[in-house]
């Protein structure tokens, strides 16, 4: 139903009475946090202190932007640093592709793809024997320092043979100025059944790894192996690695100073 000219007019005449209370509201609470002896310390501009939507606070550490609810939120501080937290929290890989991993000699690396198809440089995995890759990973500056990584593999079975394949990550983790132990002392290992699809993109996850007390740019040395003499690695041909990847939690941009992340 159309509306009428007079009644458009009312319309309009409430949003311009709404809009110059709420920017008049607004205005004054702004002036009252940055004069007042004593801060408030919620501003909200919509919402409430339980339910935020948007709104200036300040505390000990000074003041800062939220928005968001009071458990998950991105909040902008004094100095310009911006955080996510609670379900605000974002996920990236570091990622290892096949083709950029060199596998070691003398023992038991994977072998190489030469084969001029779209797999050539991917790694296959024998059946009947341990075979491994290696590397190394610096943790990003935009990591949530401590949260859990996942590491994991992205694999595809090379024949229509079905039965399951065993991988196994091994680590040994130190942050910056802190030494290795010099041995693979985390590890673990996932079975995983292929159906009989050739060239299936599987992604298998392997662990959740424990960071906790792991700082900026905490170096992880890994390892990847396919355990094809264990009981449990059913699958009778080559499995063929196309990636290794590490999920880790972002909370920020990037680290308050070149080696500091403050929490």
């Amino acid at each position: 139903m159309p509306i009428s000219n007079e009644n458009r007019d009312k319309i309009d005449k409430m949003n311009r009475a709404s809009q110059n209370v709420l920017l008049g509201t607004i205005v004054q609470k702004l002036d009252n946090v940055i004069n007042a002896g004593s801060p408030i310390e919620y501003l909200n501009i919509s919402g409430s202190s339980d339910d935020i939507l948007f709104n200036v606070f300040q505390n000990g550490s000074g003041s800062a932007i939220k928005i968001g609810n009071a458990d998950n939120y991105l909040s902008i501080s004094n100095n310009g640093d911006i955080r996510l937290s609670g379900s605000a929290t974002t996920w990236d890989d570091l990622r290892f592709p096949a083709n950029s991993i060199n596998p070691p000699g003398g023992i038991g690396g994977a072998a190489v793809d030469t084969a001029d198809s779209p797999f050539i440089g991917t790694l296959l995995f024998d059946s009947n024997t341990t075979e491994i890759v290696a590397g190394q990973a610096q943790m990003p500056h935009k990591w949530k320092l401590g949260s859990l990584i996942s590491p994991h593999v992205h694999w595809s079975p090379t024949s229509i043979s079905t039965g399951s394949v065993v991988w196994q990550f091994d680590c040994d983790v130190a942050s910056a100025h802190e030494a290795f132990s010099g041995t693979y002392t985390t590890s673990g290992s996932v079975a995983i059944y292929a159906d009989g699809t050739i060239n299936n993109h599987i992604v298998s996850d392997i662990i959740d790894l424990d960071m906790t007390g792991k700082g900026l740019s905490a170096i992880i040395l890994w390892r990847i192996s396919r355990i094809g003499g264990s009981a449990s690695d059913t699958y009778p041909d080559d499995a063929r690695l196309l990636e290794f990847d590490i999920h880790y939690e972002i909370d920020s941009l990037r680290s308050n100073e070149e080696y500091v992340k403050n929490t």
